[in-house]
């Protein structure tokens, strides 16, 4: 994600949906800080406000995980 960041940013503007499919101690953990990072460099913001937009997009919808396995 993070080698393709302009597009993943673009495509977010447009109001995509982000789906995370996988496991739930690697791909979950690592698909959350790339959005995270993304968010980050492209508005300038805090870590903890590039939290608080990926838990916007969780309430929107438009941020969903289908993961399995241990925490």
């Amino acid at each position: 994600m993070l080698a393709h960041q302009d597009e993943c940013w673009e495509l977010i503007g447009q109001g995509a949906e982000v789906f995370a499919c996988g496991n739930a101690r690697t791909l979950a953990p690592g698909v959350r800080a790339a959005l995270q990072q993304i968010y980050a460099a492209k508005s300038g913001s805090t870590t903890d406000e590039a939290a608080s937009w990926l838990a916007g997009l969780g309430r929107e919808h438009r941020y969903l995980e289908d993961i399995w396995g241990a925490n």
